[in-house]
């Protein structure tokens, strides 16, 4: 009669992992950090400020926002890349992340708010595009 050959530790600690990752208080606790991120977004953009010291940037001064210099980094690199769409994207994230944590079945949800989410990133890109069209007024700060 023939042995099943056993796992090694790695496979084992692999498997462990993956059956860790699937389970259903797993995928609620992703979708409340996404969320809590998102939240951490939206207090970084709202107290941006264009002289905060940043990635492209040096100030003279230390960062005002209120999330210091990690926050003031990530408005500067949100602003700059989307312009105003990012505080939707900030949006985005709290809205779909308080969705999978307070989802019943998160496993069965999983396709459906992936393919919202890929349609809200669409919608986001096409927003940033659309607020960019119009020429920047004279007291924008960048």
């Amino acid at each position: 009669m023939a042995r099943a050959a056993r796992k090694t530790g790695l496979e084992l600690g692999l498997h462990i992992a993956g059956l860790a990752w699937s389970h259903p208080n797993t995928a609620r606790l992703r979708g409340g950090l996404v969320a809590a991120t998102g939240v951490a977004l939206a207090i970084a953009l709202a107290t941006y400020n264009a002289t905060d010291p940043s990635l492209n940037a040096a100030g003279l001064g230390g960062p005002t926002n209120a999330l210091g210099g990690v926050g003031a980094t990530l408005a500067d690199m949100g602003v700059q890349s989307l312009g105003l769409a990012a505080g939707v994207a900030a949006l985005l994230m709290v809205m779909f992340g308080l969705y999978r944590a307070v989802s019943p079945e998160p496993d069965l949800t999983r396709r459906v708010v992936r393919l919202r989410a890929l349609v809200g990133v669409l919608g986001l890109l096409a927003l940033a595009g659309l607020l960019a069209a119009p020429p920047p007024p004279h007291a924008w700060p960048l």
